[in-house]
């Protein structure tokens, strides 16, 4: 994978440029289990008709750190 900003090589995982410094843009990871899919699945559901539920939200961010997704993980603890 090329860099955008310099177009120097870079590995997919890497969260800055080790040769300009540009943020990159976060790929979204695929789930490592059918189970996790199904935990945050259904802790949405209960956010959907309790969305200040703090134990669902705790969950939800915890399905999303297990699959990999950071993104969504840091939304789910804030």
């Amino acid at each position: 994978m090329d860099c955008p900003a310099c177009n120097q090589a870079i590995e997919t995982s890497d969260l800055f440029c080790k040769h300009c410094g540009k943020l990159l843009e976060l790929q979204e990871k695929p789930s490592r289990s059918q189970a996790v899919d199904d935990m945050e699945r259904e802790y949405r559901m209960v956010l959907a008709e309790h969305p200040r539920d703090p134990d669902a939200h705790f969950n939800v961010g915890l399905a999303s750190l297990y699959s990999g997704n950071h993104l969504a993980a840091a939304e789910g603890f804030s």
